[in-house]
Parts: C-alpha cells; structure tokens; sequence
C-alpha cells in the first residue's frame, strides 16, 4: 500500500505534542530526525491540510509549511 510521506519542521519545543496531535488526527507514523525535520507517514485518501490544521490546533501552534511525496 503506498503512502504520503509529510515532511515538515516545527520548533523543538512543540516537536513531542506535535507529533503526538498528529498521530491523534490520523496520521499511522512519526519520526522526528536528528536535524530538527518531522516525517509522517498518512494514507494517500488522507486529507494533508486538515490533518495538519488539526495536529497544529491541538498542539497550540501555527500549522507548518510541507513538503509531500509518495513512498
């Protein structure tokens, strides 16, 4: 099954209740790199912009800029 892969960047001090928001709203998995970027993977039916909104919105943040790919 092919998946969307989000990447993205948020301040290191929202990166654990980001991730966890993001997982809440749908997406099946989160990684945080070393470097500061968040990679989660979504279903490629998923809506991108209101997963994203919600996580941010639950998290207490402005919803990030992203980048998409499929993997």
């Amino acid at each position: 099954m092919p998946w969307r892969a989000l990447t993205l960047r948020v301040d290191r001090a929202a990166a654990e209740a980001y991730s966890d928001a993001l997982l809440e709203a749908g997406a099946q998995s989160v990684a945080l790199d070393v470097d500061g970027t968040m990679v989660a993977l979504v279903a490629l039916e998923q809506d991108v912009h209101s997963l994203l909104d919600s996580a941010a919105c639950a998290a207490g943040i402005a919803a990030p800029a992203f980048s998409t790919g499929e993997i």
